[in-house]
């Protein structure tokens, strides 16, 4: 189970800079790369790393909701596509393996 208290989870802006952070270093390096990636550093050292407010449930439902885009809804499928992949390669299988479900994603009790 994941679980992070709301106080512990990143805010998005720094998220978003992070992503794109590593986005840009993953290019080619050239002066335009520089200056965005100059850019978005700046933008990371300008944006206060805690909230200044208390996040309303509509926050944390829309963090949640921005983290599930990103992590599970792309991951999972990849899990189970890499997961068939690799026993169809097994020699002892006889026929096109198919996975039933076996992740779930659901709210957890602490």
């Amino acid at each position: 189970m994941l679980t992070a208290h709301p106080t512990e989870v990143q805010r998005q802006s720094i998220l978003e800079c992070e992503r794109e952070i590593a986005r840009l270093i993953a290019l080619p390096a050239s002066p335009r790369r520089d200056r965005a990636l100059h850019a978005e550093v700046l933008r990371l050292w300008l944006t206060a790393m805690l909230r200044l407010s208390k996040l309303t449930v509509a926050d944390e439902i829309t963090n949640a909701l921005a983290y599930f885009r990103l992590t599970f809804i792309p991951g999972i499928p990849r899990l189970y596509a890499d997961l068939e992949e690799a026993l169809r390669r097994a020699p002892r299988i006889l026929r096109a393996p198919w996975l039933p479900p076996f992740l779930t994603v659901a709210a957890g009790r602490r």
